[in-house]
């Protein structure tokens, strides 16, 4: 079974810190099965690199 979590796109937009929250709380929902993370409706346009690259590392970063 695969569980799919989706972030807020617009939580790119906060401080690092919440990102990575909130990112980890939908991963650790999953309950340790697989896991499909992305964002709720897709990543805007105005959003920076810095914040989705600290995103994805947050997620790949997690350990459960």
């Amino acid at each position: 079974m695969i569980f799919q979590g989706n972030l807020d796109p617009s939580l790119l937009y906060a401080p690092d810190h919440i990102i990575k929250e909130r990112a980890e709380a939908i991963v650790k929902m999953g309950g340790g099965r697989n896991h499909i993370m992305n964002l709720g409706h897709g990543i805007e346009a105005t959003t920076s690199e810095e914040k989705a690259n600290f995103f994805v590392k947050t997620v790949q970063a997690y350990n459960h």
